[in-house]
Formats: C-alpha cells, sequence, structure tokens
C-alpha cells in the first residue's frame, strides 16, 4: 500500500537547524547529484589506479545503475535537495512503507552530504528533522542500510540511536521512533532559540 497523494514527506519535515532547508530535486540538480555521488564513490574505486576518464565512466555506470535500482525498488520516494542558506549541500531520497496493518515506517533510501560540509552536524540534524517528521506522520520507525566500511556513517546512526542488523557489505539499520515525554518535548521547546 502507498501513501496518498496529498502526502508528502518533504512537508512534514521541519528542520532542527534553522540553516538548512530541502527542496524536491529538479532535472537542473541532476549534475550536481551526479558529482554528489562521484565524489562519495571515488574513494572506493581509488585503489584500482584507473586513468581518470576510465574512473569517471565508471562511475557513470554506477550512479545510473543507482538512480535505476532506486526508482524501482522505491518508486514513489521522494527525492530531495538539502540546502544551506542558497547553496546545495547534499541529497537525501525517502520512502514510506506501509507495513501490513501496522504504522507505516519511513525509508532513508540513501543520503549524500557534500565532503565540504561534513563533519559540521548536518548529518546529525537532517537526520532528527526526519526522525520528528516520521513520528509526527505516524511512522514506527526509520529503517536504512549503510556499507560496513562507512565507519563514520555507522558511528552516526549508532551515536543518534539506530541499531544495527546483520549484513555482508551493507548493514540494515532501524531506529524505533516514540514519542518523547510531554514534560521533555516542553522542555525542549523552551530551549529551542525562536
Amino acid at each position: 500500500m502507498t501513501p496518498a497523494a496529498d502526502y508528502s514527506i518533504m512537508a512534514a519535515l521541519i528542520a532542527a537547524d534553522r540553516s538548512l532547508s530541502w527542496r524536491p530535486v529538479s532535472s537542473h540538480d541532476q549534475a550536481f547529484c551526479r558529482d554528489l555521488f562521484a565524489d562519495d564513490r571515488s574513494a572506493i574505486f581509488a585503489p584500482l589506479g584507473l586513468p581518470q576518464p576510465v574512473m569517471r565512466a565508471l562511475l557513470d555506470q554506477q550512479w545510473a545503475a543507482q538512480c535505476t535500482g532506486f526508482a524501482k525498488t522505491y518508486p514513489d520516494a521522494e527525492q530531495l535537495l538539502i540546502c544551506q542558506g542558497d547553496n546545495a549541500i547534499g541529497r537525501m531520497i525517502v520512502a514510506a512503507r506501509q507495513r501490513g496493518d501496522g504504522p507505516p515506517a519511513w525509508v532513508l533510501v540513501d543520503i549524500l552530504i557534500a565532503p565540504a560540509a561534513r563533519n559540521a552536524g548536518i548529518g546529525s540534524a537532517v537526520l532528527r528533522s526526519l526522525e520528528r517528521a516520521a513520528l509526527a506522520q505516524g511512522a514506527s520507525q526509520i529503517e536504512l542500510s549503510v556499507l560496513a566500511s562507512n565507519a563514520g556513517a555507522r558511528r552516526l546512526y549508532q551515536r543518534l540511536g539506530y541499531l544495527e542488523g546483520d549484513g555482508d557489505a551493507h548493514l540494515p539499520l532501524v531506529k524505533p521512533l516514540t514519542a518523547a515525554p510531554a514534560s521533555a518535548s516542553a522542555a525542549a521547546n523552551r530551549a529551542s532559540p525562536a
């Protein structure tokens, strides 16, 4: 079962960091997204010592395969550009999945932050925003997978309470969502800048 047509993950998101925003990825953003992917994946293939044109062709093939795979597996996913001020700094793909008669789960299909914007709390802020929006929309959990070799991302997810499952190259992760006690959420609202 897919979400209703008027259901929008993007519309439910409220930035935990007020300098962040998102918008749907447009056709004009495809080069940025492809380059972001290439920046992220080039380290995986660097040990092969491929000439630059061959490396670019390989990364373009990987990008095309990922796009095709995501579109087939998550046809209703929302592709969002992550922005800080007027600058695009990342991309995320999120889908809502209904599981039987229970509450839906949100799937973080993919997230990439530009190398220059990493290690500045942006990933944490985006994930907290996603968690709050999912909880507000009645989702029971957020699911994702991460490359087992991506130690930095794994540390981030573990720090934020995501639980790792078993896997080989990719590890499944899940974060059960529960509402904060009223007193804790009221204190958090009072502590937030207006």
